[in-house]
């Protein structure tokens, strides 16, 4: 029987997918030090809050930690599923965890009924970009002094033809 919990996604040895609670906001707390500035920074009182939503913020934990995580908004008006936050713990950065969690996305979008993911990505960050671009992410507007003054931002937009879910082959295990 597949787990309504997610797409079928090949995750590195000893990492698995999970939702935060408000038991994990100390640990995401310490993660987003190391991932973001502090003014870029959710803090701990946004975290409460999005941890109380169900579905919103998803975990890739192994043994020692959380080491990704993605927070995901639904806005139903506008038909889209935006990723709120996608980020990587340094030491785990190019093993794929980023691709993966924006499969979940497209996937969790598919179950909403949604046609578009959108993202918003400061200009600079060369390695997201090019990620997102070849995940079918394309620039549709720019923002500017959105990470700060002199520092603007791109939001992305993609497209999925297909319900997520329709595409996927099974459920995680």
């Amino acid at each position: 029987m597949c787990d309504p919990a997610g797409p079928l996604i090949d995750w590195p040895a000893g990492c698995q997918l999970r939702q935060a609670t408000l038991a994990d906001l100390d640990a995401l707390l310490q993660l987003e030090r190391y991932c973001f500035s502090p003014w870029l920074a959710f803090g701990r009182t946004r975290w409460r809050r999005r941890l109380r939503q169900p579905a919103a913020v998803w975990l890739v934990v192994q043994p020692s930690g959380i080491v990704a995580w993605i927070d995901l908004q639904p806005y139903p008006r506008w038909q889209q599923l935006v990723i709120r936050v996608l980020a990587v713990h340094w030491h785990w950065r190019r093993q794929g965890l980023a691709r993966q969690l924006l499969q979940l996305a497209r996937w969790q979008a598919g179950r909403y009924g949604y046609r578009r993911l959108r993202l918003d990505v400061d200009c600079t960050n060369s390695a997201a970009l090019a990620l997102y671009r070849q995940a079918g992410f394309e620039r549709v507007a720019e923002l500017p002094d959105y990470y700060g003054i002199g520092r603007p931002g791109w939001r992305l937009m993609c497209p999925l033809s297909v319900p997520a879910e329709e595409s996927e082959p099974a459920c995680l295990p």
